[in-house]
């Protein structure tokens, strides 16, 4: 079955919670650890805890990159979001955090909601 925010449900039919996704290390190095919260089967916020502070490069980009990345998440209810320029060693990681998360709370990735 798939619910209104695009994703296949798994055993349960009501998704509610906050999920945390695996701690994720891309390959500069930086940990990447998805929480999703979870309300009637969407996703309704998304936080990622700021594990880059001080690496000057990584901080500018990742900054930017992981607000922009936790609002297409709400968005797009699924992990089909598009790379911000420069950070995509950072959505890879993201991606992986928020797949786990994803599961841990029973939903699978499915087909996103048309957006029309």
């Amino acid at each position: 079955m798939t619910t209104e925010a695009g994703f296949v449900e798994g055993p349960a039919n009501n998704v509610n919670g906050t999920f945390a996704g695996a701690r994720v290390v891309n390959s500069e190095g930086i940990p990447i650890t998805v929480t999703i919260t979870v309300v009637n089967s969407a996703i309704t916020s998304v936080s990622v805890p700021n594990t880059w502070a001080g690496q000057s490069q990584s901080d500018s980009i990742n900054s930017g990159a992981i607000p922009t990345y936790n609002s297409e998440t709400i968005t797009a209810q699924t992990t089909a979001i598009a790379k911000v320029s420069g950070a995509s060693v950072t959505l890879t990681a993201y991606k992986s955090s928020l797949q786990s998360a994803l599961t841990a709370a029973g939903l699978k990735w499915g087909r996103s909601r048309s957006r029309g």
